[in-house]
């Protein structure tokens, strides 16, 4: 094998290797369907509830916050969170906004 050969092998398996690791991400908007299933923009096709994520926030994790006056100190606060859970389900119709990463959706938030 000539240099040249040895140059482009060694260049073909770096591309290679470096298109295998590269990850892409990016957002994309979505509708819920009657079945549960998702449909966005960039991909039309329906995505089976199975196969796609729903972040914590969107899936009812969220922080309360509680606010308690403390008398007799004037404009004194005491703030106080914890954690809570909150069922919320996806319903047909619902815009989504969706992070694609690779090609795994995932829906980060509900848009109103």
């Amino acid at each position: 094998m000539d240099s040249f050969e040895e140059l482009h092998a060694t260049i073909a398996s770096a591309i290679e290797s470096a298109v295998k690791d590269l990850s892409v991400t990016y957002t994309d908007i979505g509708t819920i369907t009657a079945g549960g299933a998702l449909q966005t923009r960039k991909y039309p096709t329906p995505i089976p509830r199975a196969d796609y994520l729903i972040g914590r926030v969107v899936s009812g994790w969220a922080e309360e916050i509680i606010k308690t006056e403390v008398e007799p100190v004037e404009h004194f606060h005491k703030l106080k969170t914890k954690k809570i859970f909150t069922q919320f389900e996806l319903h047909a119709g619902d815009k989504v906004l969706v992070v694609w990463v690779d090609n795994t959706p995932v829906v980060v938030d509900v848009l109103m």
